[in-house]
Parts: C-alpha cells; sequence; structure tokens
C-alpha cells in the first residue's frame, strides 16, 4: 500500500521495483508495477517465486540495479519501509541464485556420488550374499570331511585289529599244525 501510493515514486524505490518486476519477468514501467501490488496475490509471488529457476539474463539485469551502492536496505528504508524489504529480497534472490550456481555442480555430484554408492552397495550385498552361500558350503563339505576322517579311522584301527588277529590266528594254526604231527605220531603209539 506505502509503495503503490506514490504517483512518481522516488528513483531509489523505482530501482527496487524495477529488480523485482525483472525477477517476476514483468514489464519495468512504474504502470505495469502499480498493476502487480494491486493483485492480492502479490506477496504470495514473492514467498512462493522459483528461485531455482532465476536464468543468468535475469541475474545480470538485477545486477544492474544490485550494484549500486544506493541499492541498499538502509539507504531504501529512509525513502519506504517496504520498498527496503523488496529491496532485502531482490538481494536475497540474487545471492541465492549465484550460491546455486556454485553449489548445483557440487549437488550434482552429490547425487552421482550416491547413484554410485547405491549401485555398490547393491553389488556389495549380492556378494556377501554369495559369500555366505560358499561358507554354507565349505561347512558342510568341512562336516562331511570330519565325519569321513572320523570313518577312516574307525576303518583303519578295524583293519589294524583284524590284521592282528590274523596274524595270531596265522600262529596258531602254525603252532597246532606242529601239534599235529606230535598228535599223530601220538595217535600211531597208541594204536
Amino acid at each position: 500500500t506505502e509503495v503503490k501510493a506514490y504517483s512518481k515514486p522516488p528513483p531509489i524505490v523505482l530501482t527496487v521495483m524495477s529488480a523485482v518486476m525483472i525477477l517476476l519477468g514483468e514489464d519495468t514501467s512504474w504502470q505495469s508495477v502499480k498493476k502487480q501490488l494491486a493483485d492480492t496475490n502479490f506477496l504470495l509471488k514473492l514467498k512462493e517465486y522459483d528461485k531455482d529457476s532465476i536464468s543468468s539474463n535475469t541475474l545480470k539485469r538485477v545486477k544492474k540495479f544490485t550494484k549500486s551502492d544506493e541499492f541498499s536496505y538502509e539507504n531504501v528504508k529512509s525513502k519506504s519501509i517496504a520498498a527496503a524489504a523488496m529491496c532485502k529480497w531482490v538481494c536475497a534472490m540474487e545471492i541465492y541464485a549465484n550460491v546455486q550456481r556454485q553449489v548445483e555442480p557440487k549437488r550434482e555430484k552429490l547425487r552421482k556420488a550416491e547413484k554410485d554408492l547405491h549401485v555398490k552397495q547393491e553389488s556389495l550385498r549380492l556378494v556377501l550374499a554369495e559369500l555366505h552361500e560358499v561358507e554354507i558350503q565349505v561347512s558342510t563339505l568341512q562336516k562331511q570331511f570330519e565325519a569321513s576322517e572320523k570313518e577312516k579311522k574307525e576303518l583303519e584301527d578295524k583293519s589294524e585289529s583284524l590284521e592282528t588277529k590274523l596274524l595270531r590266528a596265522g600262529q596258531l594254526v602254525e603252532a597246532l599244525s606242529s601239534e599235529r604231527t606230535r598228535w599223530e605220531s601220538s595217535i600211531k603209539q597208541y594204536k
């Protein structure tokens, strides 16, 4: 209302409003400014302004105004408090756009790094799943090996025991064969 009331605004107020109009993509004439100020959604337009899509051309045009020493909150405040607030908004949009141009490549790198990380994490998950399967197979084979070793030991022990018995049986047969000749000669004497 304060700015709208001017029929011929102070030059700095007109400068501030021209910068606002450039950001909004509107004509910079005072008539156009008054028309925008009469719009009930004007403040909402400023609040919801798409600051991420400020073009380089728009930024250059705004910079023509903001580079002036007179284009400051304190200086404009002495002429109009409402225009001073819009001056602050224009400066904030310019700073944001400049910072965003520096940050966006870094955000892009971050998005790429996060995507690479996701791919590598998925790859790691698959490798860990395969590793788990291999560990299960190794565990199964280890149990089979231990069971085979136990069976081998039992068979070796049984084989050794049977060899000992066979050797003793052989010795017994040999001993009995020498006894046989003695028995045969004893039997002949009794006949």
